[in-house]
């Protein structure tokens, strides 16, 4: 599987993100002082429990799981 098209998008720079236990009951706080532009939040755990890195999966970004928002100056 290819990448989307919002992964193919250039200039852009990771920001980093966290790993989680996906225990539904636990909260995670992601800590950032973000400049003014646009961003991109998305989940790239694959859907398949069976998936193998380095290889192509489809991931929960590509079941939708992306939200872009804005920080104004």
């Amino acid at each position: 599987m290819a990448p989307t098209g919002w992964r193919r998008r250039r200039p852009g720079v990771a920001l980093g993100g966290m790993l989680d236990s996906h225990d539904l009951s636990r909260t995670v706080w992601l800590r950032r002082t973000f400049a003014p532009g646009r961003y991109v939040l998305h989940c790239e755990m694959p859907l398949s429990a069976d998936a193998q890195a380095g290889s192509q999966y489809a991931t929960h970004a590509d079941a939708g799981m992306v939200m872009a928002f804005d920080i104004a100056d």
